[in-house]
């Protein structure tokens, strides 16, 4: 579970790059599974099966969706334009929301130490050529593989290292006996309804935690 809401705040960090792409759908499929014996790590893996993750994204705003299997859902809906976050979760506990500044200048967070080895492979992914980036933070190895071929520009969101000189289409990442595989399964270039996907108001029936300007 700690591993799971730690990957989640990654993917909610500042972004930025060069970037063509401004507009925006991708999916990820995510294949779970226990690699090693303890039953925590086996009923983990259990519970996180069919989960996926899914990003909108334009000029000001993105949004990062995790359907994180039988447990809860997570949401982050970044707004450049007012430099907040609304994070939503729902479960079995509840419905929780919090609204946070995306860049928080006086909590500045020191940058964990991570190398990155570029390794000579390549394989093609919804029709990009993809190569392969091993990346080591705090001493923990994932593996991805990315597209140089294409630049999209997730404000607000981190989907990967910034080491890695393109986007990642696929990636494994292993914590608490749990290996978590992402893989795109879809990529879209153009949005409908955005006023409805990038909503920036606390939807009816969410307990809020946390909100900007309230103590």
């Amino acid at each position: 579970m700690k591993h799971i809401l730690t990957l989640f705040t990654v993917f909610t960090v500042l972004f930025s790059a060069s970037a063509q792409e401004t507009e925006g759908y991708l999916q990820y499929s995510i294949d779970v599974k226990a690699v090693d014996t303890t039953m925590k790590a086996k009923q983990q893996a259990g519970l996180l099966r069919n989960s996926k993750m899914e990003i909108f994204f334009t000029q000001n705003f993105s949004r990062v969706d995790f359907e994180m299997g039988r447990l809860y859902k997570l949401s982050a809906v970044v707004d450049l334009s007012t430099n907040t976050t609304l994070s939503l979760m729902s479960g079995a506990i509840g419905k929780f929301a919090t609204r946070t500044l995306t860049v928080d200048t006086a909590n500045v967070q020191p940058q964990p130490e991570s190398s990155v080895e570029l390794v000579d492979e390549e394989k093609v992914i919804l029709g990009y050529n993809c190569k392969k980036a091993i990346v080591t933070v705090n001493g923990m190895k994932s593996v991805y593989w990315y597209t140089e071929e294409v630049d999209i520009d997730i404000s607000g969101q981190q989907i990967s290292n910034s080491l890695i000189p393109g986007f990642p289409l696929e990636f494994f990442t292993v914590a608490e006996g749990v290996e978590m595989h992402f893989t795109a399964s879809n990529i879209e270039f153009t949005l409908e309804d955005k006023e409805n996907i990038f909503y920036t108001k606390v939807p009816e029936g969410y307990v809020i935690m946390q909100d900007l300007g309230q103590n």
